[in-house]
C-alpha cells in the first residue's frame, strides 16, 4: 500500500468536511472510534483500521459519513472507507493476483476440490488485486456459484478487490441469469425457461427470507418430485434446517450463501447451501473432546441424534430424511468441509480427503427429477391403510 508524494490537500478535504459538521462531541465519537478500530476481528481490517487510525482525516469521515450505518462495526467501518477513498487520496492497492479459474467446475469431489485449491491461492491476501480469468473454464455448473461466491466474499472482506475476467459468453449468460454477476457490476437477464434457483447471500437473521426463497425456488418447481403434503412440509423443513444449522454451527456473521439449478438434459434438480463458520471438524473436535479428521466429523454429524448444539436447540445437520429420500429418489448429498469430503450415492457413503480446506460448510444435494414415484411419509401410509 503506498500514499501518494502529497496527500496532505485530500487530508485537508477531509478535515473540512468534519469542521463544516463539527461538534465537539463528535471528535470525542472520532476519538473513541480510532480506538476501536485498532480492535477489528479480521487481519485485513486490522490492517486497514491501524491506516485508518493514523490518519484523522480518514477516521474523521469514516464516522461522519458511516458511523450512523455500522456503529456495531468500527473496524468494517474503517475497511469500507479506506477502499471507497483510496482512490481520492492515491492510495494503491498491492500489485495484484492473478487466478486462473480450472476448465471444468462441476458439482462433485473434483469440482469442490477445485475450488479449495483457488481459495488456498489467495486466503492470505489482503488489500490486494484479485483476478480469476476464467478464459478456459469450459464449464461451471451453476450451483456452485454458492461456493465460488462465499469465498469471493471472504476474501472481500479482506479488503480485495475481486475481479472475474474472460468469462465465455455461454457462461455469462449462465452466471447473469441466476444473478451472480450482478453482485460483480453486471447486468441480471431474464431467465427464460425458469431452470436457476437464484444465487443470494442470507444474513444470519433471514431465515423467514430464506424460508421464502425455498419455497419459491425449490419445492414448489414443477419438477420436483411428487410428494404427499406431510412429506412436502416435512422436507421445506429440513432443508430450512440446513439454514439454521448454518447459522447455530457456524459461529459467523458473513452469512449464508444459496443457489440452485434445474439440468433438464441430465434430469436433475442440484441446490447448494454454504457458510463461512469455523467447519465441522471443529465443532465436533470439541464437543467429543478429542482429535477427529475432517471427513469423519462430517460422518459423525449427519448420524441420527447426533448434534453439537446445545441439549434445549433440537436437531443435527438435519439430514435424515433427505439422506432417505435421496437413498430412494436415485440423487446425491455431498458435504464438504474443511479438506472433508462425504457423500451420500446409490445407498452408500464415501468418505474423503481433499487437498486444501474449504472455508466453513457446503451442503450440495442432487435430486433425481426423473423420479416418478409418489412420496409419503410411514404415518400418513399408515393412517390410509385404516380407511
Amino acid at each position: 500500500m503506498m500514499l501518494a508524494e502529497n496527500p496532505t490537500d485530500a487530508d485537508q478535504r477531509f478535515v473540512e468536511i468534519v469542521r463544516l459538521a463539527g461538534t465537539n462531541s463528535l471528535q470525542e465519537k472520532i476519538k473513541r472510534l480510532s480506538l476501536r478500530i485498532k480492535s477489528g476481528k479480521s487481519d485485513g481490517y486490522k490492517k486497514a483500521g491501524s491506516f485508518c487510525a493514523t490518519n484523522s482525516a480518514i477516521s474523521a469521515a469514516s464516522h461522519f459519513l458511516f458511523g450512523a450505518i455500522y456503529p456495531q462495526h468500527p473496524h468494517k467501518i474503517a475497511g469500507t472507507i479506506l477502499i471507497l477513498f483510496c482512490n481520492y487520496l492515491r492510495i494503491e492497492r498491492s500489485g495484484g493476483v492473478k487466478i486462473i479459474v480450472q476448465d471444468q467446475v462441476r458439482h462433485n469431489q473434483k469440482g469442490f476440490a477445485d475450488l479449495a485449491s483457488l481459495y488456498a491461492q489467495t486466503k492470505n491476501c489482503y488489500f490486494d488485486n484479485i483476478e480469476f480469468d476464467m478464459q478456459s473454464t469450459r464449464w461451471f455448473d451453476a450451483d456452485m456459484c454458492a461456493v465460488f461466491g462465499a469465498i469471493l466474499y471472504r476474501l472481500g472482506e479482506n479488503l480485495n478487490a475481486v475481479r472475474l475476467t474472460n468469462l465465455p459468453s455461454q457462461m455469462e449468460k449462465i452466471f447473469s441469469r441466476n444473478g451472480f454477476l450482478s453482485h460483480y457490476g453486471r447486468d441480471r437477464i431474464s431467465d427464460f425457461w425458469s431452470t436457476a434457483i437464484p444465487y443470494q447471500r442470507f444474513d444470519i437473521e433471514d431465515d423467514r427470507y430464506f424460508s421464502n426463497y425455498i419455497e419459491k425456488g425449490l419445492v414448489n418447481r414443477q419438477e420436483f418430485p411428487n410428494m404427499s403434503p406431510g412429506l412436502h412440509k416435512q422436507f421445506r423443513q429440513s432443508i430450512l434446517e440446513i439454514f439454521n444449522n448454518a447459522v447455530v454451527h457456524s459461529q459467523s456473521d458473513l452469512g449464508v450463501f444459496s443457489c440452485g439449478q434445474f439440468f433438464p438434459h441430465r434430469n436433475r434438480l442440484v441446490f447448494s447451501v454454504v457458510d463461512l463458520g469455523v467447519g465441522i471438524r471443529e465443532n465436533v473436535s470439541r464437543y467429543l473432546n478429542m482429535e477427529i479428521s475432517p471427513e469423519q466429523a462430517i460422518d459423525w454429524a449427519t448420524r441420527d441424534n447426533n448434534t453439537t448444539k446445545n441439549a434445549n436447540i433440537p436437531g443435527g445437520l438435519g439430514l435424515k430424511l433427505l439422506r432417505e429420500f435421496i437413498d430412494l429418489n436415485g440423487g446425491c448429498i455431498q458435504i464438504v468441509s474443511d479438506t472433508g469430503y462425504w457423500c451420500r450415492k446409490n445407498n452408500a457413503t464415501t468418505l474423503e480427503p481433499i487437498r486444501h480446506p474449504l472455508p466453513g460448510t457446503v451442503v450440495n444435494l442432487d435430486i433425481n427429477t426423473a423420479d416418478e414415484s409418489l412420496y409419503y411419509l410411514e404415518s400418513e401410509y399408515a393412517i390410509d391403510n385404516i380407511f
